[in-house]
């Protein structure tokens, strides 16, 4: 595992330029002639970014880890997790040969996005989904339910 600073596709990072698509073709290659394959990971898509203003801002996901067959077959559970960045510019990344249990959503905080409130649906989604008959409390984990189901449908990826 490590920083790569390649990209395997496009869709890995936000910015592109006439080079970007020979880069991936060559970091595949290299990965397919040393035969070996991208551990599936959890977490944030993108391990790396910087920029300070939206103009500014890239991302990618630089840091991954690769095995080769024979580590597959013996770490057949094993996958990567890309963590929460902190202070550096990339994201630490840890590989577990066991695998990783899924994280329970009850553990991870809702949180609302100010920038919903800018997309042309989302005024018709509030009013579709506004129960004044119901407690407040359940309406609020339910209502919390729906819009992080409707951010991943509809909105997409804030970033």
């Amino acid at each position: 595992m490590d920083d790569f600073n390649e990209t395997r596709f496009m869709h890995e990072r936000n910015s592109n330029n006439e080079g970007m698509q020979r880069r991936c073709d060559r970091f595949n290659s290299w990965l397919e002639t040393n035969e070996l394959m991208d551990l599936d990971y959890s977490g944030p898509a993108y391990t790396w970014t910087r920029g300070n203003t939206l103009s500014t801002r890239r991302w990618a996901r630089l840091d991954r880890a690769v095995c080769n067959s024979a580590w597959r077959v013996m770490f057949a559970e094993g996958s990567l997790r890309h963590l929460m960045q902190n202070q550096s510019d990339h994201c630490p990344i840890l590989v577990n040969t066991n695998g990783f249990a899924p994280i329970p959503s009850v553990l991870i905080p809702f949180r609302f996005q100010a920038a919903w409130m800018c997309h042309e649906k989302f005024t018709e989604f509030v009013s579709n989904n506004l129960q004044n008959d119901q407690p407040l409390i359940p309406f609020v984990y339910s209502f919390a339910d729906k819009l992080q189901e409707w951010n991943k449908q509809v909105f997409g990826n804030i970033f």
